[in-house]
């Protein structure tokens, strides 16, 4: 009987530290996924709205000039080669004083209710918003025109890059949790074989 309670007793234990060590890795590995996700999420959403708003300054102040011309060409030349040249821009359109869409890179016009979703405020340099739309989540950025006939400028950033991104960081860290939590077992396996061999030998000394 204390043969059979000491088997047990070593056994028991070194259940006990192969799952402590387990366990605590995992929860290790967990945590630091999910706070490495929000923080590159943050990351790259902040860049992602910069990036944008750069983008909308810069055709205010090139609408400024094509605007008091009259030069439609050019202003629909000048928001298709920015949807054309970078890929995390899903629409633009310029938005006249009056409240007239001047030019827009939409197939099939401006979906309603989206130019009333968001504009400039009084004094606002410019104003940022998340609008779900039928293409995914959006980063909406608006930004006053530049002169007295200057256009707002309404650029809308989609999310499903940062998305990809985060996706496969993801994948990847998922990885190395599952290596690290196997390497913990192997180890775990080493160290409780390590510290129950006492125990072990004391039970084959009571069993001779």
């Amino acid at each position: 009987m204390r043969l059979f309670r000491g088997t047990l007793s070593a056994g028991s234990l070194r259940f006990r530290i192969i799952l402590t060590l387990v366990g605590l890795t995992m929860a290790l590995g967990v945590v630091a996924l999910v706070y490495s996700t929000i923080d590159l999420t943050n990351i790259l959403e902040e860049r992602l709205e910069k990036q944008g708003t750069a983008i909308a300054r810069d055709l205010a102040a090139e609408s400024a000039i094509l605007s008091p011309i009259n030069d439609v060409f050019g202003l629909f030349d000048m928001v298709n080669d920015n949807l054309a040249n970078n890929e995390d821009v899903l629409y633009i359109f310029l938005v006249e004083p009056s409240g007239d869409i001047r030019v827009h890179t939409f197939e099939r016009g401006v979906a309603r209710g989206l130019v009333e979703a968001n504009g400039p405020g009084p004094g606002q340099s410019a104003k940022i918003r998340r609008l779900n739309t039928s293409e995914g989540p959006v980063i909406d950025i608006a930004v006053p025109g530049s002169g007295w006939q200057g256009s707002d400028v309404r650029v809308g950033m989609t999310l499903a890059n940062i998305r990809r991104q985060v996706l496969i960081h993801i994948r990847d860290l998922s990885l190395l949790v599952v290596a690290a939590t196997l390497a913990s077992f192997g180890a775990s396996l080493f160290l409780s074989s390590l510290l129950t061999r006492p125990l072990v030998r004391l039970a084959e000394g009571a069993k001779a």
